[in-house]
């Protein structure tokens, strides 16, 4: 596998991204495969705030204990074997402009092409977003949790598709 890192992406990071996050962490190792990192981050994250309680108990009862989790704000790298995954279209073009506002060459003040080929969508792999659960009850979550989970082995297949030149 040449993907060394999965980063999903949503608004705050702290309900759909986290829950992808040890969804995926579990899925991973349930499939035994130790050498992908995976993390989340939030377009609009604090830095400060932890996962909602209703993702906690979404996570809790799907056997993930002990979930420590505080909100990251999203910092793009040009690792080619770190893959972005935002939890909607919207986050992936949020991304991409955050990006783009930040590649400016010093030297010469102009815009420089930013890479942005490792920054996908959800949508891309199960051709639907994940809407956002927060300010929902716990069955909303239950069902966010769901489609994530089902999203899973066609992430794996995806990443496994990846060559990386």
């Amino acid at each position: 596998m040449s993907i060394k890192k999965v980063v999903f992406v949503c608004t705050g990071n702290t309900c759909r991204s986290p829950m992808a996050q040890f969804l995926f962490q579990k899925f991973l190792a349930f499939k035994g495969i130790e050498d992908v990192e995976v993390a989340s981050m939030g377009v609009w994250a604090d830095g400060v705030s932890g996962i909602m309680q209703n993702a906690r108990q979404v996570l809790f009862s799907r056997e993930i204990k002990n979930v420590t989790h505080i909100s990251s704000p999203f910092v793009h790298t040009t690792e080619k074997t770190t893959l972005f995954v935002g939890m909607t279209r919207a986050h992936q073009k949020n991304m991409i402009e955050i990006i783009q506002s930040n590649s400016y060459s010093v030297s010469k003040n102009k815009p420089k092409k930013p890479y942005t080929k490792n920054i996908i969508s959800i949508y891309d792999i199960i051709d639907t977003d994940i809407d956002d659960p927060y300010g929902s009850d716990l069955t909303y979550y239950k069902i966010t949790a769901d489609l994530i989970a089902e999203s899973c082995p066609k992430l794996l297949k995806y990443i496994n598709s990846i060559k990386i030149s």
